[in-house]
């Protein structure tokens, strides 16, 4: 069973449609941290268009990569498995030599173990509710072990894919409100923002007029001076003047 399927069907996660987020760095192997996370709105060379259309190379990205991992991950699981079998007298070529539900079990345990153990929580966490949904072999061989593992790799992939593609999908919405935010405030001809007007603070103390100019804030302190935010200074008379014409054109 794929896990959109186990999505559906068990519960597991109700109420998240939407597939987008972030993206990560996979490294293949047991117990270790596959996903780490990568600044979708960092930019970078090459690194142009909308936040929507970066964040659609990331996870094209991510699936690339994903499907490099998804050929030898299952090898790699099989191989560590059979050495766990091993060093309890057991293998895989001989039938005899096991208890097939004793190793079927052993096998759902494994595949937690590996494919989840060093995995961050929720990526682990995924895994953890859709592998029991997943059904062990009825013969246990290599060749069904193999398999086995690769139905895991996949919903280790999903896990992966769908994390960071929602953790994507949330920056970019983020990003959108916080444009459209900025872009309700008040803004004169000149260029200069409102970003917050005179108040008083919780102990009843008067707050002073902020504005940005330039991508520069400044603040209209309450004697009449027009301070540098960033500095901490009082700004020259000629620009004093300025942001104060400005302010009174959008007030």
């Amino acid at each position: 069973m794929k896990v959109n399927e186990v999505i559906t069907e068990a519960g597991v996660w109700q109420g998240i449609k939407n597939v987008g987020r972030g993206l990560g760095q996979i490294a293949g192997g047991a117990a270790t941290k596959a996903v780490q996370g990568l600044d979708l709105l960092a930019g970078g060379s090459g690194d142009v268009g909308t936040r929507a259309q970066r964040a659609q190379r990331q996870t094209d990205l991510l699936k690339n990569n994903l499907a490099k991992i998804d050929k030898e991950l299952p090898k790699q699981a099989l191989a560590y498995f059979q050495t766990r079998l091993a060093e309890q007298g057991m293998n895989l070529d001989d039938p005899t030599s096991f208890n097939p539900t004793a190793v079927r079990n052993d096998m759902r345990a494994f595949a937690f173990e590996f494919f989840a153990g060093g995995e961050e929580e929720q990526v682990k966490s995924y895994i953890a509710q859709t592998l029991p949904f997943e059904p062990l072999p009825n013969k246990i061989d290599r060749k069904t072990a193999l398999n086995y593992f690769r139905e895991i790799t996949k919903i280790r992939s999903n896990a992966v894919l769908w994390i960071a593609q929602n953790q994507a999908s949330q920056a970019v919405q983020q990003a959108q409100q916080t444009q459209q935010a900025q872009q309700a405030r008040p803004t004169s001809a000149g260029g200069v923002t409102l970003t917050r007007s005179a108040g008083r603070d919780n102990a009843g103390q008067p707050t002073p007029t902020y504005i940005t100019y330039q991508n520069i804030p400044f603040a209209l302190m309450d004697d009449g001076r027009w301070v540098d935010v960033r500095r901490g200074k009082t700004v020259n008379t000629a620009l004093a003047s300025f942001l104060q014409t400005e302010l009174e054109s959008i007030s």
